[in-house]
């Protein structure tokens, strides 16, 4: 099986269809492996795209240097940044990276404009790198082995290999027993198929636990596991967003739902990845980003009054909570009414505003056009980096308005033709 892809697009990306067999193999290994269900039509919530992202190397690389810069800049200001109550863990329940202030996981989402990459927003949330590392390692097999799809910091190029040892080792190490990786309502995530991901291409030891199943008892972590035995927990793999922790679940401060907190100290614990980062890195960040690829971000309270005098145009701007993920407290439309609401509920302060980028579009096959975005996961320890990138493929929605508005989220494209997308790297002609 091959198939060929031509990079023709100012935008320096082009989509291709994945062949039918080809398609048919990564459905079974989600379905098999990961207990994926694909698509609306088959009562899933999100849906593999019948088509792969080929996008020029050099721009992915691009991307990859402002990661890296971002992730130094984290490093160094991690001491001054806030952190809500409950969610600072004790030093020696760190990791050494993370103790320094570092990130084991990060990723940036970058639009596909007609001018390249522009910069969406930057996250400390691991998504699905296990699963994008599978399905471009088949697609690259089987279409275009001459591609790459790892970035890394070292001379040579990261192959599958170097992703998978990484990985164990931020998560696993050198613990035999008592992995674990965790979410709240872990078995209805629109991302439970990563976990699955993760245990089957990772360690088979990796338990996969529901925060609420959960508890401390005499200083200690522990769980149950399905036969029912309690074990004691050793290595700690979160995946639960604070946001949705603090607004959904009253975290800390709900006992019966939360019976342990992040901020105590457990005898042997280690979390792999620092419980507050998802709300230290976060779209707040974006307004100290001087880089080509990040559109112009301002904090919205300041800039309030240039919106309400017409100095700035609604409609070139979206805004976002600092804190907001997975779409929750997005604004695509922002308008004087909405704007009014927020001052009068002293909200403000919470809101940044972005300008919109531009959307280079891309008609396929199926007679559907259709746009891009990229996403670059970061995974390091103290001595490695590596990224592997994925990508989302939406649709533009007219509003009420007539102004064309970008659908990337999964609800809005759980349908053929759209979804998440293997990416594969090639260089320039």
């Amino acid at each position: 099986m091959c198939c060929t892809a031509h990079i023709e697009s100012a935008s320096g990306a082009a989509l291709e269809k994945i062949p039918s067999s080809l398609y048919k193999e990564m459905e079974r290994w989600l379905q098999d492996c990961c207990q994926f269900r694909n698509g609306a039509e088959n009562g899933g919530k999100m849906r593999l795209a019948e088509y792969f992202v080929v996008l020029r190397h050099d721009l992915a690389q691009e991307l990859f240097l402002l990661g890296r810069q971002l992730l130094a800049q984290m490093t160094e200001q991690s001491a001054f940044l806030p952190v809500p109550d409950g969610f600072l863990p004790p030093q020696a329940n760190l990791s050494p990276l993370e103790q320094k202030g570092g990130a084991a996981f990060f990723h940036l989402d970058a639009a596909v404009t007609t001018e390249g990459l522009r910069l969406i927003e930057c996250q400390a949330v691991p998504t699905y790198p296990v699963t994008a590392a599978h399905l471009s390692g088949l697609l690259r097999e089987a279409c275009l082995p001459e591609s790459s799809i790892f970035l890394g910091t070292g001379t040579e190029q990261p192959e599958r290999a170097d992703f998978i040892r990484l990985m164990r080792e931020i998560l696993v190490g050198d613990s035999p027993d008592g992995n674990i990786l965790i979410d709240r309502q872990v078995r209805e995530q629109k991302t439970n198929f990563e976990f699955h991901a993760t245990r089957q291409d990772i360690n088979l030891g990796i338990e996969i636990i529901d925060a609420a199943d959960l508890f401390a008892c005499n200083g200690e972590l522990l769980y149950k596991t399905a036969t029912g035995r309690t074990k004691k927990v050793q290595q700690l793999y979160n995946r639960v967003l604070a946001l949705e922790a603090i607004f959904d679940d009253n975290y800390p401060h709900n006992v019966e739902k939360w019976r342990f907190r992040y901020d105590q100290y457990y005898e042997g614990l280690r979390y792999c990845n620092h419980p507050a980062r998802s709300l230290t890195c976060a779209k707040q960040q974006l307004v100290h980003v001087q880089h080509p690829l990040n559109p112009e971000s301002v904090e919205l309270a300041e800039a309030a009054e240039d919106f309400a005098k017409g100095r700035l145009a609604f409609a070139d701007y979206v805004w976002k909570h600092k804190l907001g993920a997975a779409g929750r407290e997005l604004i695509l439309s922002p308008s004087q009414k909405i704007l009014t609401a927020l001052q009068a509920d002293q909200l403000l302060d919470q809101y940044i505003a972005q300008r919109k980028v531009r959307f280079a579009t891309f008609r396929t096959d199926d007679g559907q056009e259709k746009i891009i975005e990229l996403r670059l996961m970061f995974s390091q320890s103290e001595q490695e980096l590596i990224a592997v990138p994925m990508a989302r493929i939406g649709h533009f929605r007219r509003t009420t308005g007539g102004q064309p508005e970008a659908r990337i989220h999964f609800g809005d494209n759980n349908k053929p033709g759209y979804g998440f997308s293997p990416v594969l790297l090639l260089p320039p002609d």
